[in-house]
């Protein structure tokens, strides 16, 4: 597990159908599989 990773997005409706990017994420907690997570 990385401190930040990217993590794909793929989704969209209407002429962005099945648009795709990606986001950057750290984790900023961890307690056993729950996470909180946000954007770097």
């Amino acid at each position: 597990m990385n401190e930040v990773r990217e993590m794909p997005i793929v989704r969209g409706t209407g002429v962005f159908w099945l648009a795709r990017r990606y986001c950057l994420a750290k984790t900023h907690s961890m307690a056993g599989f729950d996470a909180v997570i946000g954007r770097v």
